[in-house]
């Protein structure tokens, strides 16, 4: 059986394979950025999901209404009459990235890389125009500082501002990005750090802390959790 440290590392030499195919890349330089923004928007997304549970956990319909004592808010959140994600359909990886069958090609790439894009619902049954994946991840902005969301958010922008996608083809990219959607279904997140107590500790140091590291192997990132 191997460990969680084997798989990353064999996934990680398979979507290098792929992504040595591509004119756009030029070696591990451009290869491991590439893979760090795929899997950083991948496991970001598993901990949102984890996120809204916690959240739905802790309020639960009708437990206000029952006459019981209803939970307690999140440190720094309040009461919120619904849960607020850090990203927005169409922009989380459940929409774009998790089916094998999602957008590819030139479609694809212009959704990542144009400052406007044809977008389209997880179900692709209505499409809009708006801003593309990394425009809006840019433009992230946080209202309510309070908030985990929004700490969240603030991390993201600051994170995706230094980021480019370098890859020339939308079919290889999505090779890639399948590989990263199927491993990640088996394969553990790499050991994201918690994010301890401690009244003034920012709980997105440790996000960007991996996100400034150009090795995906030290992709340990945690974003804001319920608590």
């Amino acid at each position: 059986m191997l460990t969680t440290a084997q798989s990353l590392g064999a996934l990680l030499k398979s979507a290098r394979d792929i992504m040595r195919k591509d004119k756009g890349l030029n070696g591990d330089l451009d290869r491991l950025p590439m893979l760090t923004w795929i899997m950083f928007l991948k496991f970001l997304d598993d901990l949102e999901l984890q996120r809204e549970q916690e959240w739905q956990l802790a309020n639960p319909p009708g437990r206000t209404s029952s006459g019981l004592r209803p939970p307690s808010p999140q440190r720094g959140e309040g009461r919120s009459a619904s849960f607020k994600p850090a990203i927005e359909s169409p922009y989380r990886w459940r929409d774009w990235a998790a089916k094998s069958d999602g957008i590819t090609g030139d479609e694809l790439l212009s959704f990542i890389n144009n400052e406007e894009a044809t977008l389209s619902n997880s179900l692709r049954s209505a499409t809009r125009r708006g801003p593309g994946l990394f425009k809006y991840l840019r433009d992230l902005a946080s209202s309510d500082t309070a908030s985990a969301a929004s700490t969240a958010r603030d991390t993201i922008a600051t994170v995706f501002k230094g980021v480019d996608n370098r890859m020339k083809s939308g079919y290889l990219l999505r090779d890639v990005v399948n590989k990263i959607a199927a491993k990640g279904e088996s394969t553990p997140h790499p050991g994201p750090l918690p994010v301890r107590g401690g009244e003034g500790e920012n709980p997105a140091t440790n996000c960007t802390r991996w996100a400034r590291s150009t090795n995906p192997c030290s992709a340990r990132c945690a974003m804001p959790r319920a608590r």
